[in-house]
């Protein structure tokens, strides 16, 4: 793909801080800072392309939240940490048809040290979270969303790989991105047991990760801070874009975007097939540079 495109704001808005998009409907849900805290709940319309204005709340929300769409339904987490005075996080959830508010149970776990969510997954009836502290240490957890009770995820130590950003469900298995590298797609599988006490005992076992993905490589190299985002096409479909900073060429920023498809070998391992990669390259000399932190299907 030659030549640059000119981005074209569909509207504007203050700083936008995360999104979500419950499946069927136009609306994109997303969270906006105004002000110096105060956090605020808009919806876009993704037909007309207008920002409605922001949907009352009786909640206040951290600055440090994830905002995750499942069932029909908003379900907003709080992170955690152990240095606020009040240190269960909150969690709520919006039901957009109704445009009401629902307090859920906290999240009952404690952690030594702060905990954010890098990850999640819906699937099974339920919301899977990875949390990790910045150091070394991460942890699973699961909210099943009929029950509304809390579980801790069992996961090998040894073997675990935290994941981040919005995890694709196919079939039986969870497709996500490597926490500590871009660019590196991680399989994994989610094995449920019915307890003695009749609640579900729930384990996440990392299968490998997925070999084949070949991007196209930007002019120049990426600088500095590089990002990169997985979006679900449908079957075993899917786009995943890469872009990151140059400070040579701070008028224009790469793109980097790739379309696949992930199939199982024979042996069962699970393997990428790259379909097609380009480069595009976006004039960003009266935007400035960005990054991409979310993606969805119309």
């Amino acid at each position: 793909m030659g030549g640059g495109a000119t981005l074209e704001p569909v509207d504007k808005f203050s700083r936008f801080k995360t999104g979500a998009r419950i499946f069927n409907h136009s609306q994109l849900y997303i969270f906006t800072k105004d002000g110096c805290d105060k956090l605020c709940l808009r919806s876009f319309d993704t037909k007309t392309r207008k920002l409605d204005p922001s949907i009352a709340t009786t909640f206040e929300f951290k600055p440090s939240r994830t905002v995750v769409s499942a069932y029909d339904r908003l379900y907003f987490l709080e992170d955690a940490s152990p240095f606020e005075a009040d240190p269960l996080p909150s969690f709520a959830k919006y039901n957009p048809n109704k445009k009401n508010w629902e307090r859920m149970p906290e999240f009952p776990f404690s952690y030594p040290f702060p905990r954010r969510v890098t990850g999640y997954a819906v699937c099974y009836g339920i919301i899977l979270y990875t949390l990790f502290d910045g150091l070394k240490s991460s942890n699973v957890v699961a909210f099943h969303v009929g029950k509304e009770n809390w579980s801790k995820v069992e996961v090998d130590t040894h073997d675990y790989t935290p994941f981040r950003g919005w995890a694709v469900v196919v079939g039986e298995t969870i497709y996500a991105m490597n926490l500590f590298e871009v660019d590196e797609i991680i399989a994994f599988s989610l094995k449920m047991n019915k307890r003695d006490d009749g609640g579900i005992a729930y384990s996440l076992i990392k299968l490998c990760k997925l070999d084949g993905l070949k991007i196209a490589s930007p002019p120049c190299p990426f600088e500095g801070l590089k990002n990169d985002y997985l979006v679900h096409l449908g079957n075993h479909d899917f786009f995943h874009v890469t872009t990151g900073n140059n400070f040579e060429f701070y008028k224009v920023q790469n793109l980097c975007i790739t379309t696949f498809q992930i199939f199982v070998r024979e042996d069962g391992r699970h393997m990428i097939e790259t379909l097609h990669s380009t480069v595009l390259t976006m004039d960003i000399e009266t935007c400035g540079p960005f990054m991409v932190t979310f993606g969805f299907t119309p």
